[in-house]
C-alpha cells in the first residue's frame, strides 16, 4: 500500500489499505496511514475514524495520540491537538515529537519561553 501511495497514485493506496483494514481492523500503521492518505486527498473528515480507531485499538501508545494530535493541528482544530498531544506526554513524557509539536503551537502562538524551546517543560 506505501508504493502506490509513493507513485501518486492515492487511489490504489486507499483502496489497498481498506483490504487491509478489512483483514486487521485495527492494524496500527493501516489506521495510520489510511488518515494520512484521507488527508492528502482533502477528506479530512473521513481520516478522523481511523486516528480514533487507532487510539481505541491502543490506547497507551503514545505516538498514535500525538500523530492524531498533530493531524488535527493541522486540519485547525488547535485546542484539540493541543489535549491530545498532552495526554501523549501523560503517557511517555519523553515522546520528542509531542513535545516539539506542543511547542510549535505555543510558538506560534507567541507563548514560547526558552524551556519549551529547548523541550524541557511543556505544561
Amino acid at each position: 500500500f506505501t508504493k502506490p501511495w509513493r507513485d501518486g497514485r492515492l487511489g490504489a493506496a486507499r483502496e489497498s489499505l481498506e483490504r487491509l483494514l478489512s483483514v486487521v481492523p485495527n492494524h496500527p500503521k493501516g489506521l495510520y496511514l489510511m488518515g494520512q492518505i484521507c488527508r492528502t486527498m482533502n477528506m479530512d473528515a473521513y481520516a478522523i475514524p481511523y486516528f480514533e480507531r487507532g487510539i481505541k485499538a491502543s490506547p497507551m501508545r503514545a505516538f498514535t495520540r500525538a500523530q492524531y494530535g498533530r493531524f488535527l493541528l493541522d486540519i485547525g482544530q488547535s485546542s484539540a491537538g493541543r489535549a491530545m498531544l498532552e495526554e501523549a506526554l501523560k503517557i511517555d513524557p519523553d515522546l520528542i515529537a509531542a513535545r516539539a509539536w506542543l511547542a510549535s503551537i505555543k510558538a506560534s502562538l507567541g507563548a514560547a519561553s526558552p524551556d519549551t524551546a529547548s523541550g524541557e517543560s511543556v505544561h
